[in-house]
């Protein structure tokens, strides 16, 4: 049966289909102009009428902002910020990822309650939905949303009546737990992707004192491989190919220094850094054609953080928008040749603003913010 997941970079390009389509369109128009019309107000209704198959064509970005009181859950739509509404008027709440189509803006999350704990949830076209916790008095959040077909999947963690952290999906508002090596440690789901008609997931499972790189295939549950097994290890991000399995996340060394590490079925590679004795991190990955996108950060000698990307193994070393402060990405996209970066990055004020970097040029959407804020995630629809 056909693969019915709908992924953000499937909505791109059938994006892109729909503005081919619609420049044919344009060409045909061309030799029949209506009467009163000229061949410029012709090629602005075709153009007008295809885009419209697409209300929501547009580049994405989002995450949080601290706005005075409290952080608050915004997104960017080509560079417009939208605030997202509470749970309680006196909450908090953070975006975590963000899935667009032709009908609904969807970004997962977490909103506080009036107890001040986090509710996991998610909001579409801006209207909060709340999603069941295991214990209303414990903390929980929603991190990565996808369709199957017209099943909503969206992954995250809940915590029980012992504080420890349950990794699990929401199928259409329906918890569903997913197994676990140690039911007395928190372990986490962070990422979803659908291929062949299969549900994976990535994440990190609490084994003892160790945490262990996870990913769930159907719910069966599998531990990816780590630079020392005495050594703790997790997946932020995951894609699926053809059935290629391709997982990015960290793997600590024997110095319990944390290395960006990728995973392809289970094979795992270790990648480069600015410094070895430093703390690096690979976030999320993106797969265009063969090319394999990967954002992170990686530690100067100094201790500064600077954000970076990988590209099939390369890195490329991101500049803070303020020289010499601390930079992380925690997303990447492609849009056209143009390779899209979203992290945050420090201010000399001392506060970190949220950060996108296009071409390697890096932008603060909300510039010398005066409270921190994050982009978590990119999406682009064309």
């Amino acid at each position: 049966m056909p693969n019915q997941s709908i992924r953000k970079r499937d909505v791109a390009r059938s994006a892109a289909r729909i503005f081919a389509l619609a420049s044919s369109m344009v060409l045909c128009a061309q030799c029949f102009l209506l009467p009163g019309q000229n061949e410029e107000d012709n090629n602005d209704m075709l153009l007008l009428a295809a885009l419209a198959i697409n209300p929501n064509a547009g580049t994405y970005y989002a995450g949080w902002e601290y706005d005075g009181s409290g952080r608050r859950a915004i997104y960017f739509k080509d560079g417009i910020k939208t605030s997202l509404p509470d749970l309680n008027s006196n909450g908090e709440s953070e975006a975590t990822s963000i899935l667009v189509t032709s009908s609904d803006i969807i970004l997962t999350g977490y909103s506080s309650d009036a107890s001040g704990y986090q509710v996991p949830g998610y909001w579409r076209n801006g209207t909060w939905t709340s999603l069941s916790r295991l214990d209303n008095s414990q903390d929980g959040i929603a991190t990565d949303a996808i369709f199957v077909g017209a099943d909503l999947y969206i992954v995250g963690y809940s915590a029980d009546g012992s504080g420890n952290s349950v990794p699990g999906y929401w199928k259409n508002n329906q918890w569903n737990a997913l197994s676990v090596p140690d039911a007395g440690r928190s372990s986490q789901a962070a990422s979803i992707a659908v291929d062949g008609g299969n549900i994976y997931i990535g994440g990190s499972c609490g084994d003892g004192s160790l945490v262990l790189p996870c990913i769930w295939t159907n719910g069966t549950r599998s531990t990816l491989s780590r630079i020392d097994n005495s050594k703790n290890g997790f997946v932020a991000d995951l894609e699926v190919e053809n059935g290629v399995v391709y997982a990015v996340g960290n793997s600590y060394n024997s110095s319990s220094i944390p290395v960006p590490v990728f995973w392809r079925d289970g094979v795992r590679t270790s990648m480069s850094v600015i410094d070895v004795n430093r703390s690096a991190q690979a976030n999320a990955i993106e797969i265009v054609g063969t090319t394999l996108y990967i954002s992170g950060f990686s530690q100067t000698s100094a201790g500064i953080d600077q954000a970076a990307y990988w590209v099939d193994g390369n890195r490329v070393d991101l500049s803070p928008v303020d020289t010499g402060e601390h930079a992380k990405s925690f997303d990447i996209a492609l849009s056209g040749t143009s390779v899209l970066v979203g992290g945050y990055s420090d201010n000399s004020g001392g506060s970190s603003d949220p950060t996108v970097w296009e071409n390697n040029s890096g932008t603060a959407l909300i510039e010398n913010s005066t409270g921190d804020g994050h982009i978590r995630d990119i999406d682009v629809v064309n």
